[in-house]
């Protein structure tokens, strides 16, 4: 059996602030994982989220950068890896998604 490295990327605008950004996205991480990290003074965040069906199996971690663009808005990118097996579980992708859901839900 063969194991490797899968990685996922996406940004995304928020039309919030850089402080209401961060706010929204440590609730989101916290509800789609565990958040790690957090550091406002950079605007970086890592969370980690368990896959779903089998959550000690194949966790993503998922590192959160943000970005002021203008008082109204942030630039937020997203870097996922996992390590999965030879099928996978796009556990990577999967994990940014579900931080992305529970964002949209926090944000309205």
């Amino acid at each position: 059996m063969s194991f490797m490295t899968k990685r996922s990327n996406t940004s995304i605008r928020l039309e919030v602030g850089i402080s209401q950004s961060m706010q929204a996205l440590v609730q989101a991480g916290q509800l789609a994982g565990e958040v790690l990290e957090v550091n406002q003074r950079v605007g970086y965040l890592v969370v980690k989220t368990p896959l779903s069906l089998v959550p000690y199996r194949n966790p993503a971690t998922v590192r959160i950068s943000l970005k002021k663009v203008n008082n109204s808005q942030t630039d937020v990118e997203f870097a996922s890896e996992s390590f999965d097996g030879v099928i996978g579980s796009g556990a990577a992708g999967a994990a940014i998604d579900k931080i992305i859901r529970e964002l949209e839900r926090i944000l309205g």
